[in-house]
């Protein structure tokens, strides 16, 4: 259905993901799309609820209302209580008057399910990682995760995915799923991400060597211990170092390094700015990408962006992000993995892999991711009539 054809499309997002995030993840994806959705309709107006500590600077429109209600908590130490299904946000929302002359849409940016809403119900489903790693997340609260998960997707009149492969296998996992429409709506990285004629002249380097760089959490899934067991082995190691950017290494992670005599290879950075990541992405030698599982994979857009070399576990959503831009490599072989880091650090950024990246990249806008969002509500509000 045209946009054009709505009179008014009343969007309620909750703005969970601005609570529990300080910067990037999910929440980077709001922050991207809300006002670019303003900027390409009139006919759209949000309201963004929040009900604890805000964590980052929200999204800023015209049209994006933002609704306060402090003192409500329902994470806690990074979980989901175990009592949700009080649902305390949906009964502040239940009391609150909404102006749209016709169906609302509640949003849920990170699987919440309101109570006595009216109006329809629309779900992102980011990944299914906490269902396809049962053994990694063993804490019971996870398993309530799971369950109340489960009903916010039985309960949603339709699902956004961020890949096809994270609609694949929320289908196949969530067999029968029934009828409800999936959406299939890419993401992409911040223009702030770009190629850098003179790096050196402007940002200092973490390693006196070339090195490879790895970016972003190092949960089991992502395959970081793996990473460090082919790093330790490869020939190159002696003149290429290796760069992590993300949080503070935990004990076992301290124990592995020392373990594997890599004391004096790895830099860490913690902390690190969109600025200076792009520096760190115009500087290395490959980015290195070695995860079992992704709903997306930001981190590929933004090192093509940056006209940086991708090695990378060949895993579905890799694949339909960078296609065959990257060097893959098949996830549990070390052997393979360590032949990749040797093609990957020698491909250079004008090998046709890394300028087939930078074209790729013009696939991948959050305009886009805007335009297809907008998309969702109005066939979704089409479909309700």
């Amino acid at each position: 259905m045209p946009l054009s054809n709505v009179k008014i499309m009343e969007i309620v997002v909750d703005g969970i993901v601005f609570e529990s995030q300080a910067k990037g993840g999910v929440s980077r994806i709001y922050a991207e799309i809300l006002p670019r959705m303003c900027e390409l309709s009139n006919d759209v107006r949000f309201i963004l609820l929040t009900a604890g500590a805000i964590k980052q600077p929200l999204p800023s429109h015209s049209r994006i209302h933002h609704v306060a209600r402090p003192g409500i908590q329902r994470l806690l130490q990074g979980r989901w209580l175990a009592n949700w299904k009080s649902d305390l946000r949906g009964l502040i929302l239940s009391n609150m008057p909404l102006r749209a002359p016709g169906k609302a849409i509640w949003h849920s940016t990170y699987y919440t399910l309101p109570h006595r809403w009216q109006g329809l119900n629309l779900l992102t489903v980011p990944d299914i990682i906490y269902e396809l790693f049962p053994q990694i997340f063993t804490h019971p609260l996870d398993e309530h995760f799971r369950t109340y998960k489960r009903t916010c997707i039985e309960q949603a009149d339709a699902i956004i995915c961020i890949s096809q492969s994270a609609a694949n296998d929320l289908r196949a996992y969530y067999n029968p799923i029934g009828d409800k429409p999936i959406y299939v709506v890419p993401l992409a990285c911040s223009d702030g991400f770009h190629q850098i004629e003179d790096v050196s002249a402007c940002y200092l380097s973490p390693s006196e060597k070339s090195f490879l760089l790895y970016v972003g959490g190092r949960h089991h899934y992502k395959n970081f211990d793996q990473l460090l067991k082919a790093y330790s082995v490869w020939k190159m190691k002696p003149v290429i170092d290796l760069v992590v950017v993300g949080e503070p290494w935990n004990r076992s992670e301290l124990h592995l390094i020392k373990d594997l005599h890599l004391d004096g290879n790895i830099h860490l950075r913690t902390a690190v700015t969109d600025g200076e990541l792009c520096y760190l992405y115009n500087l290395a030698l490959a980015l290195v990408y070695p995860s079992l599982y992704e709903g997306f994979g930001l981190p590929l857009l933004e090192a093509m962006q940056c006209a940086c070399p991708i090695v990378a576990s060949k895993i579905p959503s890799s694949v339909e992000v960078a296609g065959d831009c990257a060097v893959y490599f098949e996830p549990n072989i070390l052997d393979d993995f360590v032949n990749a880091l040797t093609t990957a650090s020698n491909l250079g950024r004008h090998s046709k892999q890394v300028k087939s990246g930078l074209e790729r990249c013009r696939d991948f806008s959050w305009e886009r991711c805007a335009k297809m969002t907008l998309d969702v509500y109005s066939d979704l509000l089409a479909r309700s009539r």
